[in-house]
């Protein structure tokens, strides 16, 4: 018994939705362990959840209201654009803790003095090395998107007896 094409996409949906919601659940889990049960980093955590609730809220009803109007490409260019920055200081967080652990060799760039922590950029050659990856892969992608566009072709006139008959 196999399955038809609306059951295919309603199982991919399904599991792609439980997967995220996995992926919140061991998130949360692995915050609240490391808060040490500090009753301000719990009620900070509550916090966050909540105004995540509210922003997520406002942002569903204001796309349902506007779905109509909605420019999606901008919107998705938009979304690409955040989740690239996201991804830059995720990197820049990431590498920094391999480097608080010991894992990943440091190797400082006093120039920067002592870098932006809050947007992931640390004054270190493997920090930088693996956002300036990140934005080579994003340049490189959109030069491909770029490049890859057929021109516009305008439409053609009809040719024939009947379009000499008509001038």
């Amino acid at each position: 018994m196999g399955l038809d094409g609306q059951g295919t996409l309603a199982l991919t949906a399904f599991l792609a939705v439980y997967r995220e919601g996995a992926e919140t659940a061991l998130m949360y889990q692995a915050t609240i362990g490391s808060q040490g049960g500090a009753r301000a980093g719990l009620l900070g955590l509550a916090v966050g959840l909540v105004l995540g609730v509210i922003v997520l809220g406002a942002i569903a009803w204001a796309v349902r209201a506007t779905s109509v109007r909605l420019p999606i490409r901008t919107f998705f260019q938009i979304s690409g654009f955040i989740l690239l920055a996201l991804a830059m200081v995720f990197a820049g967080h990431g590498t920094f803790e391999l480097q608080s652990a010991g894992i990943l060799k440091t190797t400082s760039l006093t120039w920067l003095g002592s870098g932006i922590p809050a947007l992931g950029v640390y004054p270190n050659v493997q920090s930088l090395s693996m956002q300036g990856l990140l934005l080579l892969g994003a340049v490189a992608a959109f030069l491909l998107i770029v490049v890859g566009q057929e021109p516009k072709r305008e439409p053609q006139m009809a040719t024939g007896s009947t379009a000499g008959a008509r001038l």
